[in-house]
């Protein structure tokens, strides 16, 4: 920049490292040679991202174990990262060096910061994952003497039922299951059935 009278202390502007220089002149007007001095500044916060892959399940489920990727930017004049950290559903800060596996199931909250090389540390930013990797349960109760009746129940802890369905014999097309079967006529009957959750995935 120009050259400015000095009177007082100098806010050293801008960002990254900034290269000031100075001189004294005389009354006789004899001026020094230019001396300088690097300061390195970085008041800005870097900036940490998080990439998750696609849901292999419904409604943005994930019905595989995901792993989630950070990376961290500190701009063009910024001193560098120097660390990312991560912790998932409050746990422990930990740091980050390659993919994580999300653990745990059910809707986890994924938090991740960074730092740069000037000890300025980013807000906490984060973002939920939602992981079912385990099928629903699904049983049947047998009741009655003379009409025979099967219960069908189907269970899931994480994203929940979606629904059950049966079919009667092999070459039967399935249908959904609302109500307990009844069978008043003699003879055996097969009845096969199967249960799926809002995640996608179906157990029989």
């Amino acid at each position: 920049g120009a050259w400015t009278p000095y009177t007082g202390a100098v806010q050293v502007t801008g960002e990254g490292s900034r290269l000031v220089e100075y001189r004294s002149t005389d009354e006789a007007g004899n001026a020094e040679g230019i001396k300088s001095l690097s300061v390195k500044i970085d008041t800005v916060a870097p900036t940490a991202t998080i990439t998750v892959p696609a849901a292999t399940g419904t409604d943005g489920w994930h019905t595989s174990r995901p792993s989630i990727t950070l990376a961290a930017t500190d701009g063009a004049a910024g001193s560098g990262i120097a660390s990312i950290q991560y912790r998932i559903a409050g746990g422990d800060w930990m740091p980050y060096t390659i993919a994580v596996p999300v653990t745990g199931e059910g809707e986890r909250l994924v938090e991740y910061r960074s730092t740069d090389a000037a000890g300025n540390v980013e807000a906490t930013r984060s973002q939920t994952v939602k992981v079912d990797t385990a099928p629903p349960v699904v049983t049947s109760a047998e009741s009655g003497t003379t009409t025979k009746k099967v219960t069908l129940t189907a269970t899931d802890a994480t994203s929940g039922v979606a629904g059950i369905e049966y079919r009667i014999g092999d070459d039967a097309e399935w249908s959904t299951y609302d109500a307990p079967l009844s069978f008043d006529e003699p003879g055996t009957y097969l009845v096969r059935y199967r249960a799926a959750d809002n995640a996608g995935n179906t157990a029989g």
